[in-house]
């Protein structure tokens, strides 16, 4: 069992929730967890994805510099005078359970890794200042934004260019946790070791001081436009590294194993299996 732990000794500073936080956590760091009656292996238990399901899932597309340049994105960016992109994927639809397979659709050969962090919010926020954004965080867990980058392109006159939809939105396409931590074990989001393996092979490695728009200013900007809700997720967004950037391209078929691993959370995993492996 992992037991997030107050390293400041338990200083009581901030809201009576935030003490009780740092009295839990100290009181079980020295307790034999075992012998306790509630405490349950890990492996003996199925984890939930940790909000089933919240009211918005939103994501940040192409939001750290490595990504960014590793596809073809160029020009300089101020996060303080440019708007970042937003996609929306449906909770109902898209979330799926740690260790819940993603099944590949038919004819759906381009399917990629992106790991990121998942900002859950904690309170309605709307028309956020970035200076007070942080207040509006519960916690932090870890999402994989299933990415099919072979994804319908439209060629109409009216909409021309990628699908996001198609390319973004498919079933199962948000596995999500196995854990929220509090913001108060995670005091700096902008420090944050992230890395993903494909079947046992690191192909993401980096950290979230990489990101072009940073926490306060995603909920800054998102709650300019609507209300963000307790438990609402953001997807902040994945580093570089990604298999359609690589020379030759690499996608994900079934059979291959995607594990996202971010230091204090903990690891995500999510096997790949063909369509017609899908229970009825």
């Amino acid at each position: 069992m992992a037991v997030p732990i107050d390293h400041a000794g338990g200083k009581e500073v901030g809201t009576i929730p935030q003490q009780r936080l740092s009295y839990i956590a100290n009181y079980f760091h020295d307790k034999k967890l075992d012998s306790l009656p509630f405490v349950y292996s890990l492996d003996k238990v199925h984890i939930a994805a940790p909000i089933k399901y919240p009211y918005n899932l939103l994501n940040m597309a192409a939001n750290y510099w490595t990504h960014a340049r590793e596809m073809g994105v160029n020009k300089d960016v101020d996060q303080d005078r440019d708007a970042p992109f937003i996609f929306a994927k449906s909770p109902r639809s898209c979330i799926v359970d740690p260790g819940e397979p993603f099944y590949i659709p038919e004819g759906r050969g381009r399917i990629d890794w992106e790991g990121e962090l998942a900002v859950i919010i904690g309170k309605p926020a709307f028309h956020v200042a970035k200076e007070k954004a942080l207040d509006y965080v519960f916690g932090y867990s870890i999402m994989y934004d299933v990415s099919d980058r072979g994804g319908r392109k439209r060629k109409d006159a009216m909409f021309q260019g990628p699908d996001w939809f198609s390319g973004k939105s498919l079933d199962g396409a948000a596995p999500f946790g196995p854990f929220i931590v509090p913001k108060e074990f995670m005091t700096n989001p902008h420090d944050i070791h992230i890395m993903t393996r494909v079947n046992g092979v690191v192909k993401q490695d980096g950290n979230t001081s990489d990101m072009i728009y940073d926490v306060e200013h995603q909920i800054a900007y998102m709650s300019s436009i609507m209300t963000l809700y307790p438990g609402d997720v953001i997807s902040s967004g994945t580093m570089g590294g990604v298999g359609t950037a690589r020379k030759p391209p690499e996608y994900l078929k079934p059979g291959d194993v995607v594990e996202i691993s971010i230091d204090g959370i903990g690891t995500l995993k999510t096997p790949m299996k063909a369509m017609s492996e899908r229970p009825k």
